[in-house]
């Protein structure tokens, strides 16, 4: 098993299974965020069977060990939550479908400071959507 991985889960209330430390390892080596078809198929027989994985993941996200980074054209894309606990916009390219992260960028909105909005507020998602700089003419 992966260092490191098994004491975050466990630290998470979550069993220590292999397919979630390769699924927890994945989420970490992999810059941009990814879907659960990615997941499948970048995991291979290590991840377990695809009802696992998307499981797994979704387990990830609820014990805030990984976070739902955007939902285009109704696919997830999943990544690893950041230690830091800041999020980042993500952009998503028409044309050749693409998630990036764009961790320079500065967003500069926020819920308001107090009232019921506030204490709704669990999380935010912002996706830009336009062509990437590589389908640009």
């Amino acid at each position: 098993m992966v260092v490191g991985y098994p004491d975050a889960l466990r630290r998470a209330g979550l069993r220590v299974t292999q397919p979630r430390v390769e699924l927890l390892s994945l989420l970490d080596c992999i810059p941009e965020p990814i879907t659960h078809g990615d997941a499948v198929k970048l995991l291979g027989d290590k991840g377990g069977d695809p009802a696992t994985t998307y499981r797994n993941l979704i387990r990830l996200v609820d014990v805030g060990l990984a976070r739902i980074a955007s939902v285009v054209g109704g696919v997830t894309y999943f990544e690893r939550m950041s230690t830091d606990g800041k999020q980042h916009p993500h952009f998503h390219c028409q044309k050749c479908g693409t998630i990036s992260c764009l961790q320079e960028a500065q967003i500069t909105s926020a819920p308001p400071p107090s009232g019921p909005w506030n204490e709704a507020l669990q999380e935010a998602r912002l996706t830009f959507v336009g062509r990437c700089p590589n389908c640009r003419p």
